[in-house]
């Protein structure tokens, strides 16, 4: 899309200065060269190193112990099932968000704006995914949807190019 625009934009500079210049004019004939030098940064270091990152934090989900130790100390003192059910969603959503909150941290040293803006939108739908939790059964189910949402497949396929598979 950004190719797109690029192209749209050079069009618009060459027709520009075509309609614009004289047969006497002889400055018109340096300005499409100039256009056409403006390239698109490089952002393939950065974006490989960003996504080695991210794939790291996400194959480093809280453990069982992390939730465990969150939950135990959440539900002391509880006596009825449903205050501990409930300490004990309120205690995972806890360690899930800390976790997640890793995602906005990677994105923030992204330099490509359109895997920055990918990573941002997953966070953010993890964040909502979680928050929405109202029992542990739908935990899975909650953030394996979040591989569907357009910010996850997006930061996937640019890892992807950059030779770093998310999914791997």
């Amino acid at each position: 899309m950004r190719r797109a625009l690029a192209l749209t934009a050079l069009g618009a500079a060459l027709l520009t200065a075509a309609a614009c210049g004289s047969s006497t004019d002889t400055t018109t004939s340096g300005s499409p060269s100039t256009a056409a030098t403006s390239a698109k940064p490089d952002y393939t270091a950065n974006t490989k190193t960003v996504c080695t990152e991210l794939k790291t934090k996400l194959s480093t989900m809280p453990s069982d112990t992390t939730l465990q130790t969150a939950v135990t100390e959440a539900i002391k003192g509880k006596k009825t099932q449903a205050e501990i059910t409930a300490a004990t969603v309120v205690a995972v959503k806890k360690v899930l968000v800390d976790w997640v909150a890793q995602v906005k941290d990677t994105a923030a040293t992204a330099e490509d704006p359109e895997l920055k803006a990918a990573l941002l939108a997953t966070e953010a739908d993890m964040e909502t995914a979680i928050n929405g939790l109202t029992s542990l059964d739908d935990i899975e189910k909650s953030l394996a949807a979040i591989d569907q949402k357009d910010g996850s497949k997006k930061a996937t396929t640019l890892c992807k190019a950059a030779g770093v598979d998310l999914d791997s």
